[in-house]
């Protein structure tokens, strides 16, 4: 059986597996070097730490300083009580960094041996060969910390949520008699489920009013669930707000964060005909039966989204209900008996699918997939022509990218006036080359000085549709049917110009004397012979158009 060491701050649950309620969450431990910002964990009134015993402050305090970042403070509580506030370490290494907030419960892992300090760091030993006194270090047999917190407890779904969840609503008295399927729950309830609900709560226990049985409360003392959320330093670096769930398949590895946004490495997991039933696969093995596995869908997928069931507007659809809290914050409704039920039950089973259309910002990379069907370009006749129709491309590999307002950058960086790098962007679409002269390949290149090179067999610019002789709105450069030269207009000015100069000038010896009828002026003659020759210059070098 393990062999427990005690806490300098509380004893231990005798658990190896509990549970904590955090009070601070240390997101860079280096802050509190600076002894004043130390202090204000301590600080009367306001201090997150003021509950905690005198003489164990200067031992919490070296914990603190010497914590890595992800650690908490926490306070665990049992059935038969409360211990008094320790510090945990992240379960996982910083390669993995989970999300909690100040309030929310946590599991603990506390092994059978803990670490301990010998002496204090920098301290020298004393004539009887005991260590110094010196400020802000550990004594001998101080531990580095209390355990390992490894994540968030999950609780039921009316009051899990991924932006923040309070655990005891999970037993509330309230909870349970508005509930419908708790009709005889602490003596009975006559609630319809019409009837309007209270603004959920943040209670101190099984009970929600503030002033409740002190032998109930799960924090006692001055340091209780409100006390935490005005006073802990890291809930200013936190948002509340209403988000959206999700249901993944079995199949699925999601990564969701507490303020909408997702990964999902699944499957390919586009609209289907009944909104309701967005785990439906579009098709493959098994289609519409019930048993057995799917084989060789071949659709892996990982969709990145950023505001998943926003309305065009930028608020949340309705099928993400919301509610107002006791603490006039604006969470989603997850009582499943509010309201009608079975209205609650329809609107709960596509919340947060996903939507192409109007999710914000989406990166869908996918083994196989019908990427212009799924992000509505399904009608070709919503794209241009360039001479050949853009038609829908089908069950092949995509990666679409999606949102308002996308920037693709290359970076630049500079010592002073000094350019010390400078990059570029290439887009290149494969394919063949030949005599330096591309087939069938297309490129898009913003070169280090800022050249752009547009290249491919032919490029259009504009819808690509024809208008009459001089009506055209559009450019189209090279292609097989492209047989007229671009001509350069400088250059075809300025031989107008001198021809129209030359023809005024000898306009009133335009026929050369006694030469009879038709023989032109010698000097005319010469001008008209030297511009014939000279006709190819005004066309261009490079450039071919229709």
């Amino acid at each position: 059986m393990a062999t427990f060491i005690s806490n300098p701050v509380g004893e231990f649950d005798p658990r190896l597996i509990t549970r904590a309620i955090v009070l601070e969450y240390l997101s860079n431990p280096v802050e509190f070097l600076d002894e004043g910002k130390l202090d204000k964990l301590f600080e009367e009134e306001k201090g997150i730490l003021i509950d905690t015993p005198k003489g164990t402050d200067a031992s919490l305090k070296f914990q603190i300083k010497t914590a890595p970042r992800n650690s908490i403070l926490g306070i665990q509580y049992t059935n038969t009580g409360i211990v008094m506030p320790r510090i945990y370490y992240p379960f996982f290494s910083s390669h993995m960094c989970l999300p909690v907030k100040p309030g929310e419960t946590v599991w603990i892992l506390q092994p059978g041996v803990e670490k301990q300090a010998t002496a204090r760091p920098g301290s020298s030993p004393s004539k009887s060969g005991k260590a110094g006194k010196e400020k802000n270090s550990a004594l001998p047999g101080d531990k580095l910390n209390s355990g390992f917190w490894m994540c968030r407890i999950a609780e039921p779904v009316y009051v899990e949520d991924a932006n923040f969840t309070h655990g005891p609503r999970s037993k509330s008295v309230d909870y349970f008699s508005e509930s419908s399927m708790n009709k005889s729950a602490l003596g009975g309830n006559s609630r319809k489920p019409t009837d309007p609900l209270s603004a959920p709560p943040f209670n101190n226990g099984i009970y929600t009013p503030k002033d409740g049985p002190e032998r109930d409360k799960i924090l006692k003392g001055q340091v209780d669930f409100d006390f935490i959320n005005k006073n802990a330093l890291s809930n200013k670096h936190t948002t509340r707000e209403p988000v959206p769930a999700f249901t993944q398949r079995p199949g699925d590895f999601v990564i969701q964060g507490s303020n909408n946004t997702l990964i999902c490495l699944g499957e390919d997991r586009p609209p289907t005909e009944d909104p309701d039933n967005n785990l439906a696969y579009p098709a493959g093995d098994n289609e519409g039966t019930q048993a057995g596995p799917r084989k060789q869908g071949y659709t892996g997928t990982i969709d990145i989204v950023a505001g998943r069931s926003i309305d065009s507007e930028g608020l949340l659809k309705e099928n993400v209900p919301t509610t107002i809290n006791d603490r006039d914050e604006v969470e989603k409704e997850k009582r499943t008996w509010a309201k009608n039920p079975q209205l609650q039950k329809e609107v709960k089973a596509s919340e947060g699918n996903p939507d192409f259309a109007m999710d914000l910002s989406r990166v869908y990379v996918s083994m196989k997939t019908d990427g212009d069907k799924n992000f509505g370009f399904e009608n070709k006749d919503l794209l241009p022509n360039p001479g050949v129709a853009l038609d829908p491309v089908d069950g092949k590999p995509y990666v679409v990218l999606k949102s308002n307002e996308i920037r693709i950058l290359a970076r630049q960086t500079k010592d002073g006036q000094e350019v010390k790098e400078n990059g570029s962007i290439r887009i290149i679409k494969e394919g063949t080359r030949e005599n330096g002269h591309s087939v069938d390949q297309a490129v898009i290149t913003f070169q280090p000085d800022g050249t752009i090179m547009i290249d491919g067999p032919k490029i259009v610019i504009g819808s690509g549709n024809e208008q009459n002789n001089g009506q055209g709105d559009q450019v189209l450069i090279g292609g097989a049917d492209a047989s007229e030269a671009i001509v350069l207009g400088t250059t075809l000015r300025d031989f107008l110009f001198e021809l129209l100069s030359q023809m005024e000038t000898n306009a009133p010896n335009f026929i050369a004397n006694g030469g009879g009828p038709g023989v032109l002026n010698p000097a005319i003659l010469t001008t008209i012979t030297s511009f014939k020759n000279q006709l190819d210059q005004i066309l261009s070098k490079v450039g071919k158009t229709k």
